[in-house]
């Protein structure tokens, strides 16, 4: 069966971006991070980008030749977007941007920035700050913005940021603004690169983690403990890891993992969570699979993400034309395009480049920053933008070059492309040919040339290695088996000693794979068990077999795979204890409607209370009781190590209906600890004879001041967490003020221990 082409490239551009993104999670252990530069996981197909009400290509001259790196806008200029010292006014024709050629990356928002090939970085925003592109520093390796915020990223992994600080996302403990000179991040000496929001800026690590520094409003910040207010110095993202790429909007921050799966916190209703509530947390985002690329704008407010099968996705507001669908609001992500390679969120409209090359934008085309002969025309599906019109728009639009070496010393190298027209031809400096495929090819760095019919030339280079594949190296772990039968590894020597073990074994084409093993050698185990045996009871022996005479029951052996067999010797003798004898500490008691009273039983191994109405728990020791009216509470005690068969032994406990009369400040007390374990056994922390009270403040402090706990509901009871997360074991301070039914005030301070 023929498949169209872009079915074909889909399926191939899946295995290997899929291949990239568990590779990069792998290599963010060991300080990298897919690219290093250019806001992508995986290599940027094309040379497009937007910013807000305007658009940028890098023009490659026609036959598009990638010589000079000049970098090219149209659309608005109302800040200074095509960096001319212009504006107010619109370019509906690309125009080149001052002093822009030799440029690897750009981004753009309100404020727009390039690096350029020698790591030098440029920014430029309207009349009174930078109308022309202008450097403003050297080493730069990455490059994102914001509103009126542009943050860099150097090869040294520091972070640096210029123009506004109004929310210190610049992270250096103030909230100064500097228009002349980078400021550097506070602490950041490891990042490979970074998101400029609205109101918070975030740091993506060399260990896969995030910072985030600035305006916690909407739970920016990713973290519930930090309140509505200004951080100016960069906290991490509490449980977000293997994160591999971030981006920013005005209401949300998205974040990509090397699995392939989205997280999103911030503004309720554009995180893609499906409903309207603020996510103070990274939460994942449901239906996002296989996700390659995500996309946003600081000033949008839409997200879009692309998966391995060309699939784009959105979710956010539409309501500017940005992703329209037919809701107002998209809170889940929802799929707006298919055959996709490259997404772009603008502020008010997105781009996308399909696998043919083909440029197509939908949304609102405020100053012409869609269409470039169209002004402030709203396209609610996608168009396809006149690829005459837009420089460089060259059709072959990225090349990959494969080498691969066999352990024979063979080598080869495989081109593969997105784009273009056919017939393609390929060279490596022997003159063209047709195949996609060169054999026998020679140790060190080469240069391939790939050219399409309508003469568009990209080139790539790769490396030949001179050693072949490295060997494939496992770590197996630890291992065990019975010393008597020693382990064998997969070469096939049988080692009898335990340690640690290097295996090396030869695949069919002659590749090394090496093992590496810990291997625990023990001993088989002997166990002597004599058992009482109670009358009329039975024994279940650990193969199964239930037992009911009292005697020497054999040794009973138990196998195990991998390891030593156990042995047991079992003598089960005829129990000369006594009966068991039921009693309840706890006499008879009276409290007060709305009190608890702790029920004691005497010694057992085995404990069943009833009824159950007012109790903690049926089966533990020690239940507290809160019965509502006047009952009596009964236990089952049984003890099959000190004595025989089973008793049952009660109580009553007498309610009081709670008055002035009978109401006093010694009825009312705080415990001193609690154990949230939720065993049923005290694991509330309450006030006691909240029957009594008829109005009370509760609050319960940690060790720093923070409130943890806070209730005027006499029955209201603390359980050990905090915004939704258990806390640690540690000690905390309360205040109680209360009013009782015969008119007296109470007040109790002191301190409460966490148990866990």
């Amino acid at each position: 069966m023929n498949l169209p082409y872009s079915t074909l490239a889909l399926r191939c551009l899946k295995g290997a971006l899929l291949a990239l993104l568990a590779t990069t999670s792998a290599l963010a252990q060991n300080s990298m991070i897919g690219d290093g530069f250019g806001g992508r996981l995986w290599y940027r197909p094309t040379n497009y980008g937007v910013g807000s009400y305007s658009a940028y290509s890098l023009c490659y001259s026609d036959p598009c030749d990638s010589s000079n790196n000049q970098l090219y806008g149209w659309g608005s200029d109302q800040l200074g977007q095509l960096g001319n010292g212009q504006g107010p006014n619109c370019s509906a024709t690309p125009v080149a941007i001052s002093g822009l050629s030799d440029v690897r990356y750009f981004t753009a928002g309100y404020l727009s920035g390039a690096i350029k090939n020698d790591g030098t970085g440029w920014i430029w925003i309207d009349n009174v700050w930078y109308a022309y592109p202008t450097q403003v520093i050297t080493d730069a390796k990455f490059l994102d913005v914001g509103i009126f915020t542009a943050c860099f990223v150097k090869e040294d992994g520091t972070v640096w940021s210029i123009i506004n600080n109004q929310f210190g996302q610049f992270g250096d403990g103030t909230t100064v603004d500097n228009y002349t000179t980078p400021v550097q991040m506070s602490s950041v000496t490891n990042a490979v690169r970074a998101a400029a929001g609205y109101y918070a800026n975030y740091v993506l690590l060399a260990d896969s983690t995030v910072l985030a520094v600035g305006s916690s409003y909407n739970g920016l910040l990713g973290d519930p403990s930090l309140t509505d207010t200004v951080y100016t110095m960069p906290s991490q993202i509490p449980g977000l890891t293997g994160i591999v790429d971030i981006k920013a909007h005005s209401g949300a921050i998205a974040a990509l993992d090397g699995n392939g799966s989205v997280y999103c916190w911030g503004l309720g209703g554009y995180t893609g969570d499906g409903d309207l509530e603020n996510d103070t947390l990274p939460e994942l985002i449901a239906g996002l699979n296989d996700i390659v690329a995500i996309s946003g704008c600081a000033d949008g407010v839409h997200f879009l993400a692309l998966d391995a099968y060309g699939n784009c996705f959105a979710w956010g507001d539409y309501n500017v034309g940005n992703i329209y669908t037919g809701a107002p609001l998209l809170l889940s992500p929802t799929l707006i395009a298919t055959d996709v390679i490259d997404i772009m969120a603008g502020e008010t409209f997105s781009y996308i480049v399909r696998s043919d090359g083909s440029l197509w934008a939908e949304g609102f085309s405020e100053d012409c920053s869609i269409w470039l002969d169209l002004q402030d025309t709203l396209r609610n599906e996608f168009t396809a933008v006149d690829p005459s019109l837009v420089p460089g728009a060259c059709p072959l639009v990225g090349t990959v070059a494969v080498p691969s070496t066999a352990c024979d010393g063979s080598s080869s190298i495989t081109i593969s492309h997105f784009g273009g027209q056919a017939p393609y031809q390929y060279d490596i400096g022997n003159g063209p040919q047709n195949g996609n495929v060169f054999s026998n090819v020679a140790v060190g760095d080469h240069t391939v040339t790939v050219t399409d019919a309508s003469g568009c030339v990209f080139t790539v280079t790769c490396s030949v290695d001179p050693n072949g594949p490295d060997p494939v190296v496992i770590d197996m772990g630890t291992v065990t088996n019975c010393v008597d039968e020693g382990y064998t590894l997969p070469s096939g020597t049988t080692v009898f000693t335990s340690g640690s073990y290097v295996d090396t074994t030869i695949s069919v084409n002659g590749c090394d794979t090496v093992r590496l093993f810990d291997v625990v050698l023990t001993s088989w185990n002997w166990l002597n068990w004599q058992i009482n045996l109670c009358e009329g009871e039975t024994y279940t022996l650990p193969n199964g077999d239930v037992v009911s005479t009292p005697g020497y029951y054999f040794v009973d052996t138990l196998e195990y795979v991998g390891a030593c067999d156990t042995i047991f010797s079992i003598t089960l003798v005829p129990s000369n204890l006594p009966p068991v004898v039921a009693q309840v500490a706890t006499p008879d008691s009276t409290i007060t409607a709305g009190e608890s009273i702790l029920l004691s039983p005497s010694p057992g191994s085995s404990f069943s209370w009833y009824p159950s109405t007012g109790l903690s728990c049926t089966t533990c020791t020690f239940p507290y009781a809160s019965p509502t009216e006047t009952t009596e509470y009964c236990v089952i005690v049984s003890d099959s190590l000190f004595s025989c068969g089973t008793d049952t032994a009660c109580l009553i406990i007498t309610v009081l209906d709670p008055s002035p009369q009978t109401c006093a400040p010694a009825s009312i007390y705080v415990p001193t600890a609690f154990s949230p374990n939720a065993n049923g056994t005290n694991d509330l922390q309450c006030v006691q004879g909240a029957a009594c009270i008829t109005s009370m403040t509760f609050n319960i402090y940690d060790r720093w001041g923070t409130k943890v706990f806070e209730s005027t509901d006499p029955n209201a009871c603390w359980d050990g967490t905090y915004n939704g997360q258990a806390l640690d074991p540690a000690v905390f301070v309360y205040s109680l003020a209360a009013t009782l039914a015969n008119g007296e005030s109470v007040e109790r301070q002191g301190n409460i221990t966490l148990i866990r």
